[in-house]
């Protein structure tokens, strides 16, 4: 549950720049593979645990019927941060506008691939829903990059992983290797292939698009926080549009405040480039967060084991100007056949 709102997370604290989008299009398509270096460590879960990893979050998930998870992500050091007590204090008090923050334990320090890291755990109960999970939170520096690896459960679940967990910051390098005995490779250091050739959408000619962290995102222009989204989960091979939006709606709302449905319709279709039908789903909605109030739009859409999720977050205020850009950006969403 929280994996789905993370992903709708994500497209919120893109950091955006540069002029208001005009009514014009032009075609996003994506023709080449990109080749970036995503991830330059090695991570190593349990045999037993399910590997999902998207784009530049590498996560894995305990089994199918145990959604407890690992996630583990590398990003440039924030603006003006150089430590680590400093930047989970800040976070800290970015969660705190949206979860009642609560220390399970106190911070504790070691060795992660060799390095200085610091542990903290601690829970976060939902404002509105008054849901709760558990986590232990790893981060250390190398250079002028963060890392941070993340384990999160229930409370009843929390601490019958806490082996497997301490296994696997144990087993983090940043070398390629075999991988250690019981345990299989989630990501090993070095290049990865991004591929977004699978998919055509047209977006305002002024935006510009950001694909070097792996996700495909189209950024509006200066004063203008509006951003487009287009990202990827694998769902079971039957599972619809229509299905997984029943089973993720929930925990949608629970991570956003003030969240308010406008219009949400179930019977969308999407097309491929050989004009094949796809079942999809759009819901429009309004929500804040942190202190912003936002509208978005979003179109769920379902191919094979791959679900996309194509989301539009505008601020409020210059919503009605980007209505139709909107509406016709979504509209254009295609899947290509290779």
């Amino acid at each position: 549950m929280k994996r789905f709102l993370a992903l709708i997370i994500a497209v919120l604290t893109v950091l955006l720049f540069s002029g208001c989008a005009s009514s014009s299009l032009k075609n996003a398509e994506n023709t080449q593979i990109y080749r970036e270096n995503v991830v330059d460590f090695s991570l190593y879960i349990p045999e037993t645990w399910i590997l999902d990893s998207t784009s530049y979050v590498v996560s894995a998930h305990a089994s199918k019927d145990d959604a407890s998870t690992v996630i583990m992500t590398q990003a440039s050091l924030p603006g003006g941060y150089h430590e680590i007590p400093a930047i989970f204090e800040a976070s800290k008090d970015e969660m705190a506008k949206l979860y009642t923050f609560k220390t399970l334990e106190e911070a504790v320090t070691r060795k992660v691939a060799n390095t200085d890291a610091a542990v903290y755990q601690y829970s976060l109960t939902d404002k509105s829903s008054q849901s709760v999970l558990h986590y232990l939170q790893c981060m250390f520096i190398q250079g002028s990059t963060l890392y941070t690896f993340t384990y999160y459960a229930t409370p009843e679940l929390y601490q019958t992983h806490m082996k497997e967990v301490n296994q696997m910051l144990d087993a983090i390098t940043f070398e390629k290797g075999k991988a250690p005995a019981g345990m299989i490779a989630a990501v090993s250091a070095g290049n990865r292939d991004i591929d977004y050739s699978d998919f055509t959408i047209q977006i305002p000619a002024e935006w510009t698009v950001e694909t070097s962290t792996g996700i495909f995102t189209a950024m509006g222009g200066a004063g203008d926080a509006s951003n487009l989204s287009v990202m990827r989960t694998t769902v079971e091979e039957e599972t619809s549009a229509v299905q997984y939006y029943d089973d993720h709606k929930e925990s949608l709302k629970e991570g956003l405040s003030s969240y308010e449905l406008i219009e949400l319709k179930k019977d969308v279709i999407t097309k491929d480039t050989n004009g094949k039908s796809y079942s999809a789903v759009t819901v429009e909605y309004t929500a804040t967060v942190s202190g912003q109030a936002y509208h978005f739009k979003q179109l769920f859409c379902a191919n094979g084991t791959t679900m996309y999720l194509v989301t539009f977050s505008v601020p409020e205020s210059l919503y009605p100007q980007h209505t139709d850009t909107i509406n016709h950006s979504l509209t254009s969403f295609t899947l290509n056949v290779k």
